[in-house]
């Protein structure tokens, strides 16, 4: 019957195949035992047989992050930086803007202090 129907490998096969495919696509541990009826890690373990690929494909996500994460980190930085120098900025152009006005009320005044009294002599 086997030899009509052309399989190759043995029924038992698809048992860990499929906890394979569970284990690669995410599922999680628990999910998986109860699919396959395991009552151990152990039995798991011995059913599940991750693929390089699924290996580089998990170490490829973590690095995807990573670098994502420090890109995010590295645009706060800047924009931290960009906000001091802006404040910096207006702490000059404030204190710019004081000095003129002190100066414009300082010329604004009398040169003398001679303060004229005026009496009517008639």
């Amino acid at each position: 019957m086997r030899e009509n129907a052309k399989v190759v490998g043995r029924w038992h096969d698809n048992r860990h195949t499929l906890v394979t495919e569970l284990s690669e696509s995410g599922a999680g541990d628990e999910v998986i035992m109860s699919i396959a009826g395991h009552v151990s890690r152990a039995m798991l373990s011995r059913y599940s047989h991750v693929r390089m690929e699924a290996k580089w494909r998990a170490l490829d996500e973590i690095a995807a992050r990573q670098r994502a994460s420090d890109e995010k980190r590295k645009a706060e930085a800047e924009r931290r930086e960009q906000g001091a120098v802006a404040l910096q900025a207006a702490v000059i152009s404030k204190e710019r803007w004081q000095t003129r006005l002190h100066r414009c009320d300082l010329n604004s005044q009398p040169k003398s202090s001679t303060v004229f009294a005026f009496s009517p002599t008639r």
